[in-house]
């Protein structure tokens, strides 16, 4: 409960809150503070962390902001909040002995220290939990808990969505208590005694009375609320807190709560999934609705998607924006669920949900020592500046949809392991990057993995897999780069992407795109379907004569000859894949990491000048984006088929840029027997300027082995009588 998010006079600012002249006390085990706004969920968190043998849970007990008990009296007498205490001790020693223990507390005006370590006392070493909202009134209250006593505490930051919480908020009246909160204020200050300590208000209206509507109050609560959370766990050691939301804490409780755990250093149980079974304290601070329920409902989360039109007809402050962003929650945009991209659209269309298809990428850093404390450093920033890499999959109405997940509730999937040294340690090595590849599923984020493997003091292989429908290639390579180079980070997002792409197809003509693309493949028969088909993969090094220099138009044209020399009877058409990040000078993506990439057929030549080729080609290249996003749209709609069905051979070529690329490989993980989506043969090029990697993937008995290396070879040939 906090103060507006508007700055107010001085005359209108609370006191400072004191430092307690109070000794600290020593407390273990440590105190357990939850941060977090009103109707966020909190009373439902403390219930189930009170179900635990170990934790005493009580009511709020609105403690902190005072440095004696009297201060407490004299602004929580008479309201609600003011019983937490004496409800928490009722529960420890029973109602006769704690209505004379809490007056004699007040009596004695009791530092508010020694409170915490009478509680303490009462509890067998079982860890307290203190949930008070009026925590994040101000800042200087929270630097308190790191006063109190000797024992350094914990804190559990819970968050929930901003709408969820201005609907609950309003529902409940909780505007009309803030009003009540600050005449009892105004009433308060108008009688403190000079160096007392004020309780800090829920918010404070700035001289327009500019919150003076309910959704307004709403707004300010959360927002100041939150942002005090935030600035004050920036202090705060990662070990010493934990962030959960909401949403994930009434969908998949039990992994919210073992984080919890975690942190707490205890053994997660059972009973916290069920925390209304059995006698539940009658306590008043707290939900009023919270009796109500008779177990964890999921209902509650993202309600506000009911009314989505309504809540997003509003004008938030850029503030609101801006801090719900921090969290996670995009205020920008109707659905929290995020479109697929086209790319992605594909992918699930022909496969399904295909956990096991990962890009894998493998580099070796020599001689570096603090390469793990970098990386821990370093991946927090890559997950702001790229949503992308939060997402995971959900369906929603029988259709694939992907989500975002809060930035603080993520936790980076970064492992730090030790192989020997020789081949036995990098087979070792390489069988734990298969086995982290293969445990990523689609619909539980992270889905990526970041192991590194430590062979001697300094020498390392780092590798990331990421599941192929979280990035591409060209994706996967931007987080290389942004990883290793400590360059400032371009923010874009999947949403602003697929808002992009829902405005094209709208205006995109697709009906004479339609036309080329069906007269391009009807010639085209379809090509045989295995029951059983097992992957194979052929590689081979080709240098290059002549200068150092990218060589796209000789891969391109040298394909295109071998393919006829190898395939005369086909119709030769191949497909190139295009990495569709650049549309017009308004729609540049170069920096998304997402799956963007796409396949556009494209007729074999016969040309024998390269000259000629890059002429054509130059002339034909700015349409590829379009027209290969035109392919997917109608591919989805039914209006064409998939073109693995109907071209036998994909061209993937992709230019490896100079720079930091340590001895480094990529590597597809997927099923051995392929996916449906897959063409019988993938020729990928990764020119290096001076030489060209070939990695060309087949399906067999469709493709044997023999057609492969015949391919390579007749490429090879056509590429050095280009020079």
């Amino acid at each position: 409960m906090l103060m507006h998010l508007t700055s107010d006079p001085p005359d209108l600012l609370p006191p400072p809150v004191l430092a307690s002249d109070a000794a600290p006390v020593l407390q273990a085990p440590p105190l357990v503070f939850i941060l977090s706004s009103v109707r966020s969920g909190s009373t439902l968190l403390k219930a189930m962390l009170d179900s635990h043998s170990r934790i005493f849970a009580p009511a709020e007990l609105h403690l902190l902001p005072f440095d004696h008990l009297g201060d407490a009296q004299r602004q929580l007498n008479g309201t609600v909040l003011g019983r937490g205490l004496h409800e928490a001790a009722a529960r420890l020693v029973g109602e006769e002995q704690a209505q004379q223990i809490v007056e004699s507390f007040y009596a004695n005006n009791t530092p508010v220290a020694q409170i915490y370590q009478w509680l303490q006392a009462q509890l067998d070493g079982r860890i307290l939990v203190d949930k008070s909202p009026s925590y994040l009134g101000n800042p200087r209250i929270l630097q308190r808990a790191e006063t109190v006593c000797d024992t350094q505490p914990l804190y559990i930051f819970l968050t929930r969505h901003p709408f969820d919480v201005f609907d609950s908020f309003m529902s409940n009246g909780f505007d009309r208590l803030m009003r009540r909160l600050r005449l009892n204020y105004e009433r308060i200050r108008k009688q403190a005694q000079p160096g007392s300590s004020d309780w800090v208000i829920p918010y404070h209206p700035s001289p327009d009375n500019r919150c003076k509507t309910s959704f307004e109050i709403a707004e300010a609560t959360y927002v100041n609320a939150n942002r005090t959370a935030l600035e004050f766990l920036k202090t705060i050691p990662a070990e010493r807190q934990v962030t959960v939301t909401y949403e994930n804490l009434v969908h998949a409780p039990e992994a919210e709560l073992e984080k919890i755990c975690r942190l707490l250093k205890i053994d997660f149980e059972s009973a916290m999934l069920s925390p209304y079974k059995g006698t539940l304290p009658q306590e008043t601070v707290v939900d009023p609705k919270f009796y109500l329920h008779q177990n964890v409902s999921t209902q509650r989360a993202m309600k506000w998607q009911e009314r989505a039109d309504d809540w997003l007809s509003h004008t938030y402050a850029a503030d609101t924006v801006d801090l719900a962003a921090q969290m996670g929650y995009d205020l920008s945009h109707a659905p929290s669920r995020i479109p697929l991209t086209p790319a992605q659209a594909v992918f699930f269309k022909a496969n399904g949900a295909v956990a096991h298809f990962c890009l894998v990428m493998t580099t070796t850093r020599r001689d570096s020592a603090g390469l793990v404390e970098q990386m821990r450093a370093r991946l927090p920033a890559l997950l702001q500046a790229f949503p992308g890499l939060r997402h995971c999959f959900v369906q929603h109405e029988g259709r694939w949809t992907q989500k975002c997940l809060p930035v603080r509730s993520f936790e980076v999937p970064l492992l730090h392991e030790t192989f020997e040294s020789g081949t036995a340690g990098e087979q070792a090595f390489a069988e734990r990057v298969g086995a982290l590849a293969q445990s990523i599923s689609l619909e539980q984020a992270p889905l990526f993995r970041v192991l590194v493997g430590q062979f001697g003091a300094h020498d390392y292989r780092v590798a990331y897999g990421f599941h192929h429908l979280l990035l591409d290639g060209k994706a996967l390579l931007a987080f290389h780069e942004a990883l290793w180079s400590m360059a400032a980070l371009p923010a874009q997002s999947v949403m602003a992407y697929t808002a992009a792409m829902q405005q094209l197809r709208k205006n995109y003509p697709l009906a004479p795109a339609q036309a080329a693309l069906a007269a391009l493949i009807a010639p085209c028969a379809p090509l045989p379907v295995h029951e059983r088909s097992e992957q194979g993969v052929i590689t081979r090094q080709i240098a290059y004569a002549g200068g150092k220099g990218y060589r796209f138009h000789e891969c391109t044209l040298a394909l295109e000859h071998a393919y006829r020399a190898v395939y005369p009877g086909d119709s030769a058409v191949v497909a190139h894949r295009i990495h569709r990040r650049r549309f017009d000078s308004e729609h540049d993506y170069t920096g998304l990491v997402a799956w963007l990439a796409g396949d556009v057929p494209l007729a074999c030549t016969a040309e024998v000048s390269v000259s000629r080729h890059s002429r054509r080609m130059k002339h034909a290249v700015k349409d590829w984006t379009a027209l290969s996003l035109a392919y997917d749209w109608l591919y989805l709609d039914n209006q064409l088929p998939a073109l693995p069905e109907r071209v036998r051979l994909r061209l993937n070529y992709f230019p490896v840029p100079e720079g930091d690329m340590h001895d480094t490989r990529v590597d597809l993980h997927q099923s051995s027997s392929g996916l449906r989506g897959d063409y019988l043969i993938d020729f990928i090029v990764r020119d290096h300027q001076t030489h060209a990697e070939i990695i060309v993937r087949f399906l067999q008995p469709a493709v044997a082995p023999a057609e492969v290396h015949e391919l390579l070879d007749q490429w090879a040939t056509a590429l050095e009588g280009m020079h």
